[in-house]
């Protein structure tokens, strides 16, 4: 048991439900990771679609480049930018938010669409572009990209610790889909930090993380079943919302990096 809070892995999701991507540093901004959740793909009405209503999204891959990313489907490959900054601007909406996006050039939607059997299309979230977080949870206007709800998401290797040792096949800790996860300390000491501190970088608590159906979703097969949602149902159930892992706003930005120490500031 480590007697202090490590952060041990870090990952960046450049499109909204695809896979992510494990970094050894990284640069917050105030919408969350740099680069992270810029991208979506919207349906035919501009609403975003997830792996919730397509679970096989999960099977692409993402490797990241000096200024692009890489979308890999078994042998087909498609180049991304980092930034978008042409296109047509047009309303998308996720969840209750309407947001201002620049739809990127046909060939990305193509890409999408063919593979996933249904007619989408690729936009980007620019700097100019606003998405609040849900002010019924914070007081101040802050920024996020296209993550549900809050810039970060930060889970304990010990909270999956205690899960795995419940279930009959462990799983890993993507399934989940943080940002930050971290050794040390107890399953679950997530939920009780209201400030911490990674390296110069500051964060503040908003709340705990309700988990959907996407945790269900087999990283390899795209395939869904009832685990783990039935056993963390016995023990992480509260006001019908199983909870796993805490949502964060990014008080203060700075480059972090594994192996940074994690100061509870309270």
């Amino acid at each position: 048991m480590f007697s202090e809070f490590r952060v041990s892995q870090l990952f960046v999701y450049p499109i909204k439900g695809l896979a992510g991507v494990s970094v050894s540093k990284t640069r917050l901004t105030e919408r969350g990771f740099e680069w992270d959740r810029r991208w979506m793909l919207i349906d035919e009405n501009n609403v975003f679609i997830s792996q919730r209503t397509v679970p096989q999204m999960t099977l692409f891959k993402i490797a990241l480049d000096k200024d692009q990313f890489k979308v890999i489907w078994n042998k087909q490959i498609i180049h991304i930018p980092f930034e978008l900054k042409m296109g047509k601007l047009i309303k998308a909406t996720i969840w209750d938010d309407a947001v201002d996006v620049l739809e990127a050039e046909n060939i990305f939607s193509r890409f999408f669409s063919d593979i996933l059997n249904l007619k989408c299309r690729l936009v980007y979230m620019p700097n100019s572009s606003s998405r609040l977080v849900d002010k019924s949870v914070v007081k101040n206007d802050y920024q996020v990209s296209f993550a549900d709800s809050c810039p970060i998401l930060i889970i304990g290797q010990e909270s999956l610790n205690l899960l795995n040792s419940k279930l009959e096949e462990p799983l890993e800790i993507e399934r989940f889909r943080p940002n930050i996860v971290f050794l040390g300390g107890l399953a679950h000491d997530e939920d009780y930090w209201k400030e911490f501190a990674i390296a110069d970088a500051q964060f503040q608590f908003v709340k705990l993380c309700g988990r959907c159906q996407v945790i269900t979703i087999n990283r390899k097969t795209g395939h869904t079943s009832k685990e783990p949602m039935t056993t963390l149902a016995t023990y992480r159930t509260v006001n019908n919302k199983i909870n796993f892992g805490q949502k964060s706003l990014i008080k203060k930005s700075a480059e972090i990096a594994i192996g940074n120490t994690i100061t509870i500031l309270q």
